[in-house]
């Protein structure tokens, strides 16, 4: 009792509940799913490292899953995705990969396509993506893995602006090789400019 003859609360009756989080999964009280929308309890959440949108691990497995199947890598966030204005996605990592509980199939799978990939720099939008090696090897046009980017002829490099996927493409047209030939241009292996030496 204090000297004014009100009562002194006691520590433990100031205390709230006690509330654990682990800050390895990213756990909170209560997170709303960027994917379904719902609102859940914190043990459920798995949140992207780079953006640090949360989902509940059954949204993001199926995402994961998803992307896998098309043999898309990078895999992007969601949300990201879905934001033009976004010129940094976030991306699974192995760690998070490791938080979903997938199948031994799926993670070989991540792993092949992490592997296989070769780095394609985007000409227009400024970025560097992975392209899968045998889809690059197998297709006259790239598509860019980030949202609402470009197309690109991979002989050229030059922006494929409709769905059909045709493009006239000048870096197999006979006459630029003849042209190249006669005043000895060669073809910049990197960025598949034409110099003359």
């Amino acid at each position: 009792m204090a000297r004014d003859g009100t009562r002194r609360a006691s520590r433990s009756s100031l205390r709230g509940p006690v509330v654990s989080v682990d800050t390895e999964v990213n756990a909170v009280i209560a997170f709303d799913c960027g994917v379904c929308l719902e609102t859940l309890s914190g043990d459920l959440a798995v949140k992207m490292l780079d953006c640090e949108h949360s989902y509940c691990q059954d949204c993001l497995r199926g995402h994961v899953e998803s992307k896998l199947g098309e043999g898309r890598y990078p895999i992007l966030c969601p949300l990201c995705m879905t934001d033009k204005a976004r010129t940094n996605p976030g991306t699974v990592g192995q760690q998070l990969l490791e938080k979903l509980g997938l199948s031994e199939e799926i993670v070989d799978k991540f792993v092949e396509l992490q592997l296989a990939g070769l780095s394609f720099p985007a000409e227009l939008c400024e970025n560097t993506t992975f392209v899968a090696r045998e889809d690059y090897l197998e297709q006259d046009v790239v598509i860019c893995p980030l949202p609402y980017c470009h197309k690109f002829c991979k002989a050229c490099l030059i922006t494929v602006a409709d769905d059909t996927n045709e493009h006239i493409c000048t870096a197999n047209d006979n006459g630029l090789i003849r042209l190249m030939r006669e005043n000895g241009w060669r073809q910049c292996p990197g960025r598949f400019s034409r110099w003359s030496v």
